[in-house]
Parts: C-alpha cells; sequence; structure tokens
C-alpha cells in the first residue's frame, strides 16, 4: 500500500498573506510610490489621477487616494523624527515659508492663509529636508522649529525669523538675493533707456560679490580656501559697499524703489555679511527657495489642501520626497522599496536604514531591475 495512513501524509501549510501597508485596501507599495510621486512630485492632482484610472476601467476615487496618503504619512511618522534629529545634528541650514489654503480648519475660515515652512541643511553632503505645515506665519512657529537647533540659520529678511534668536548659539544669515532683487526691480521700473544710476552701481557690486561665489565653485574650493578668497576679495568689496550704501541713502527719496532697496540691504546688513566668515555658509538663500519650489508648483495645480490632516500629510510626503531627491535617489523606486519595507518597521529605530541618506541603493536597484526585466 503506498497510500500511508492518514497520520503519514504530508500536512498542507499555507503561507500567511504579506503585511498590507492599508489594512483591507488593494493599496500596493507600487501603488501606493505611483499615486505620491505622481501628485508629490509630478504634480498630478488626486482628482486628474482618478479620471486617468477610470479610463482604464479602474474606479479609485480621490476621497480614497487622499485616505491613503493620510494613513500612510501617519505611519511614516517616525521618519519624520528622525528627520529632525538630522537638522538639529547639522549646524546650518536654510529656512523658507510660503502660503498653502486648507478649507477645513476648525476656527478658520476656508480663505485664509495657512503656511508650509521648509529647513534644508546647508552643508551636509548627504542633506535633509523638512517640511512644516502651521496655519501661523508668525515668529512662534520658527521659534519652535529650531527650539533645539545650535548653528547658523540662513533666512530671508521676513521679520517673523527674528524670533529664533533665542540664545546665543544660534546666528541668523540673510540673503543677498533678496537684496539684489530689489536693486534690479528698481532698474526694471526705471526702464531701458533711463542713464546707469544708483541701482545699477549697487546692482554691479552684487554681481561682483557673485562673481567671486562662482571663482570658489569652478575652482572647486575647500571651505578653507573659500574662506580666504572672501576674505582677500568679497571682504574690501563688502565693506566699499556698505560705505557706498550709507552716503546713496541721502541722495535718493526713501519712498523710492531703489530707497527702499538701500534701507532693506542696510537693515540686513550684518546678517548678509555673517557669510564671509565661515567658508560653508552660502550668500544667499537660495538653497531654501530652490526646495520649496517643487511645492509652490504642485499648488498651482492642485490649489489647496482640504483638511489639516492632509496639509500635514503633504508636509510629511515632501520632506521624503524631496530628501530622497537631494540625495540623488529616483523618487518612485525609493518610494517604492520604503513602502514594501514599511509594514515591518514598527519603531524609530527601525526606520533608521531606510532613510533617503542612509539606504543601501542596491535594495532600489534590485527592486527595479526585478520589475523592469
Amino acid at each position: 500500500n503506498c497510500e500511508g495512513s492518514e497520520s503519514e501524509k504530508p500536512a498542507v501549510m499555507i503561507a500567511p498573506p504579506p503585511a498590507q501597508i492599508i489594512p483591507k485596501s488593494f493599496a500596493t507599495a507600487s501603488l501606493l510610490a505611483y499615486l505620491i510621486t505622481s501628485k508629490y512630485v509630478d504634480s498630478l492632482p488626486f482628482y486628474r489621477l482618478s479620471n486617468m484610472f477610470s479610463r482604464h476601467g479602474v474606479q479609485l476615487s480621490r476621497a480614497t487616494m487622499c485616505n491613503w496618503v493620510i494613513k500612510v504619512a501617519a505611519l511614516l511618522k517616525p521618519m519624520i523624527e528622525l528627520f529632525i534629529d538630522e537638522l538639529n545634528r547639522s549646524s546650518y541650514v536654510h529656512a523658507d515659508e510660503t502660503p498653502f489654503q486648507v478649507l477645513k480648519e476648525v476656527g478658520r475660515k476656508a480663505a485664509q492663509k495657512s503656511y508650509m515652512w521648509v529647513i534644508k541643511t546647508g552643508a551636509e553632503p548627504q542633506p535633509t529636508i523638512l517640511f512644516n505645515y502651521s496655519t501661523s506665519r508668525s515668529g512662534k512657529v520658527a521659534q519652535q522649529l529650531f527650539e533645539n537647533f545650535t548653528g547658523y540659520i540662513q533666512t530671508d529678511g521676513y521679520g517673523g525669523y527674528n524670533g529664533i534668536k533665542m540664545n546665543e548659539n544660534q546666528t541668523q544669515l540673510g540673503c543677498m538675493a533678496h537684496v539684489r532683487r530689489k536693486f534690479h526691480a528698481s532698474i526694471k521700473v526705471a526702464g531701458k533707456n533711463a542713464k546707469p544710476g544708483i541701482a545699477h552701481k549697487a546692482f554691479d557690486i552684487i554681481t561682483n560679490l557673485y562673481r567671486i561665489e562662482a571663482e570658489a565653485s569652478d575652482k572647486e574650493l575647500s571651505y578653507d580656501e573659500i574662506k580666504e578668497l572672501r576674505k582677500a576679495k568679497a571682504q574690501p568689496l563688502s565693506l566699499e559697499f556698505k560705505k557706498k550704501l550709507l552716503r546713496w541713502k541721502s541722495a535718493v527719496v526713501p519712498g523710492s524703489n531703489t530707497g527702499k532697496a538701500i534701507k532693506y540691504a542696510l537693515s540686513e546688513w550684518d546678517k548678509l555679511t555673517i557669510y564671509l566668515e565661515d567658508g560653508r555658509l552660502k550668500i544667499d538663500n537660495n538653497s531654501a527657495e530652490n526646495t520649496i519650489r517643487p511645492f509652490a508648483l504642485g499648488r498651482k495645480n492642485w490649489m489647496f489642501a482640504d483638511t489639516a490632516e492632509g496639509a500635514a500629510a503633504t508636509a510629511t510626503i515632501f520632506s521624503i520626497v524631496e530628501t530622497a531627491k537631494a540625495n540623488d535617489l529616483e523618487p518612485f523606486w525609493y518610494m517604492y522599496a520604503l513602502l514594501e519595507k514599511l509594514p515591518e518597521l514598527k519603531s524609530k529605530e527601525d526606520f533608521i536604514p531606510y532613510l533617503p541618506q542612509k539606504i543601501d541603493r542596491e535594495t532600489i536597484e534590485t527592486l527595479r531591475n526585478k520589475h523592469q526585466s
């Protein structure tokens, strides 16, 4: 008898189903990565994605996609805590903020402005970027964001950032690009046929300061060498510029565009020249402005967030995809790799190997090759 007894028959083992990122849904890691990069990298609104899916016979509503992203963002909160740790360990950051409308928020009208703030490490070889949603643009928000930070904080001249100077271990830098724009605006108002005046002279001096920065970049100088170059060339030019600004101040109408540009430059002067003391520091805050630009582009397409939860989720997702991009990772494949592991990541420490700054790139390449073969 070759059949054997019942007790001798091999047992049938059924493998447990893979853990779902969002229980009782068909939201796979690849689908969620596609939705996230489509909206937060390619700026496609969810209603448009819903229409695209519908053309292929897939019914996936905007509301469902929004709920999925909110749930994923909540699961990714430990990663944001790690980003905050990274920023606080840094000694130099850039910061900026931009308006963001949220329709349904307790105690607020739909038309009221909220804000998305961004902080980016300034000299780290592996950058960290943090987006933070707030209903306010006040200095209290800045104070909270930098409560545990020590070092240089580079911003534009917005007065709310004055609230970040909480202790002697924090130094605020200004942005020469903002000064340059104000003089350029004065030149534009004067018109092409206007004789070169004070605004032109100021703009030319700032251009020369930027040429020194370009020289440092072209020569790939070390931080110490950049400091020495600035000491030899930029510092004398800056001192002469300030003398001229003080002289020009009494020669122009205070309320004119040139007068306002001079006033702004002098009011920011101490912050504008701090970059001369350390080769790591930048002449302007363009790094933060460039970082916040993808959000501003997306905002033009999807216009607003429906709820405060959605706005906070947007901040979380933007933090992660922009940090991935800043670390030269392709955002879809990075998010796919991260989300595949997400059900297994429970503690804050579990997330560390999957940070954009630390993830094993072979993990991403293996996943990519597997799906492209």
